[in-house]
């Protein structure tokens, strides 16, 4: 795939600021190029090509749009040229709702030479018990806790 498809530029951010295309970007991203360098320039040639109505070629462009079938991925890597394992991979990856960006905990802990762990909630375990804590706020002389 080819590196422009990769990244794309935050127009609507900050000046320079890069970030990653999400999944559903790269592939409405390869579908738009295959179909140009297949020779359709419309998507209504494509769309009689694949025996479809031509808002299902525009929506499959467009990564505001669900993600098109697996039929009609198939249909699209026939007719155009493009792989359908590149396809696929990109459908699914748009699918499943798990940012490209989030590393799996299990590689992050193998690869980390540092685990920290913060919440602003977490009391240790010794502060829990009833005969250690003296309650919201500070115990009141003649008082061990909580009532």
């Amino acid at each position: 795939m080819p590196s422009s498809v990769a990244m794309r530029s935050c127009s609507a951010g900050r000046v320079g600021y890069r970030t990653v295309a999400t999944a559903r970007e790269q592939l409405a991203d390869a579908l738009k190029q295959s179909r140009l360098e297949a020779g359709f320039e419309s998507h209504g040639t494509l769309a009689k090509r694949l025996n479809v109505s031509r808002p299902v070629v525009s929506k499959a462009e467009n990564p505001g749009h669900p993600v098109p079938s697996d039929a009609i991925l198939a249909a699209w890597a026939g007719a155009t040229g493009i792989g359908l394992d590149v396809l696929m991979d990109l459908a699914e990856r748009s699918r499943s709702g798990t940012p490209d960006w989030f590393m799996p905990w299990r590689q992050a802990e193998a690869e980390a030479t540092i685990l920290r762990y913060w919440s602003p909630f977490v009391i240790p375990g010794i502060g829990q018990t009833r005969g250690c804590s003296p309650g919201p706020g500070l115990a009141l002389p003649g008082r061990s806790g909580p009532p």
